[in-house]
């Protein structure tokens, strides 16, 4: 039987999911299941797109704000994994992992003047 699973960290630590890549096996210890696995490699195709936003935005001091983004991938892609890697900026921003469908990131002003 071929089956395409996704367990959460949740889930997995608490049960003593286990997996052995170079044996290719996974054990759960809390029922003593062993469980055959095939791992492989996604496809690894680096994709660059630009990402855009309002020409101006302003995060008051102590803040932080949801900022709405766009960008020029095409939404059939939804089914693939993205890292959005922010630039050099004056505002704190986060690295995300996520679908094409992201529509805001979050920009955190860690001084005392709105920026």
């Amino acid at each position: 039987m071929s089956t395409h699973i996704i367990i959460g960290e949740d889930i997995m630590a608490p049960e003593g999911f286990n997996i052995l890549n170079s044996l290719y096996t996974a054990r759960i210890t809390s029922c003593g299941v062993k469980i055959l696995i095939s791992p492989r490699p996604t496809r690894n195709r680096s994709r660059e797109a630009p990402v855009f936003t309002k020409n101006v935005l302003t995060v008051p001091p102590r803040s932080a704000i949801a900022v709405p983004i766009s960008h020029t991938l095409s939404d059939t892609l939804d089914n693939e994994d993205f890292l959005f890697e922010p630039k050099e900026s004056l505002v704190s921003l986060f690295m995300y992992v996520t679908k094409v469908s992201i529509a805001f990131v979050v920009a955190r002003n860690d001084v005392e003047r709105a920026i």
